[in-house]
């Protein structure tokens, strides 16, 4: 578990200007390989802590889980801005019975974080879930001002969000070119060009530019799958995206 940094119980970090690349979290036996650069280990709740990842570089680092960085239950105000992910894989398998994903990150039970103004290009989860960024039942986490650029995996290209809390918001984003392809060992791939929504409780997308986006099933941008309540789709741009 992550292959460059582990933090292990730790309760604050702040890190600045490092270049992550080529790291792999391994699997070992039976034990799943979580964040190929960094592993943000669970906390509770009465411990959980700020976390600051500013101007760094995560370029072709891989996991089965999170190419680049994963982060567990209870953390919360975790801060990932202004840095860039190019060429992150995650290697899992995905299927009816495990899931997996996240080519750049992967958030499970992550409390109020933010992911702004990151450049995520040519992210990979081409046997699971979420190309760029896979968040898996969190709480209030916002995505704003980032680029995410031909992306790719089975379930939302770029983002996938999958029953998450409270409210999600993506403001000010530009999805261009990311996709999603059909796999038979994988009944609800192909949907989700650029973002798939399952289960979630208010995801809210605003101002953001969604460009030639592809899905070989259902929604060439976005698509909504199962039951989303509360959701918002406002003042956003839809240019040549196909399904």
């Amino acid at each position: 578990i992550g292959g460059a940094i582990s933090d292990l119980g730790g309760r604050f970090f702040n890190i600045s200007g490092v270049s992550f690349s080529n790291n792999k979290a391994n699997k070992i036996k039976n034990e799943t390989g979580f964040g190929g650069a960094i592993f943000i280990e669970r906390v509770s709740q009465d411990d959980a802590s700020s976390r600051i990842i500013n101007n760094c570089t995560f370029s072709n680092n891989s996991a089965e889980v999170a190419g680049a960085i994963f982060a567990d239950e209870n953390i919360s105000n975790l801060k990932i801005t202004n840095s860039s992910f190019t060429g992150n894989n995650s290697l899992m398998e995905a299927s009816t019975t495990s899931i997996g994903g996240g080519g750049a990150l992967m958030f499970r039970r992550v409390i109020n974080a933010e992911i702004a103004s990151n450049n995520f290009s040519n992210n990979k989860a081409l046997k699971s879930l979420g190309g760029a960024s896979f968040l898996v039942e969190t709480k209030d986490i916002k995505l704003s001002g980032n680029t995410f650029l031909e992306n790719a995996s089975l379930l939302g290209g770029a983002v996938c969000l999958l029953e998450n809390k409270n409210t999600t918001t993506l403001s000010g984003n530009t999805f261009t070119r990311n996709s999603v392809t059909t796999s038979s060992t994988f009944s609800d791939s192909g949907l989700g060009g650029a973002v798939v929504s399952v289960k979630d409780n208010s995801a809210k997308f605003s101002d953001n530019i969604f460009t030639g986006n592809n899905a070989t099933r259902q929604g060439g941008a976005i698509h909504f799958e199962t039951v989303t309540v509360n959701s918002v789709i406002n003042n956003n741009t839809f240019n040549t995206n196909t399904a």
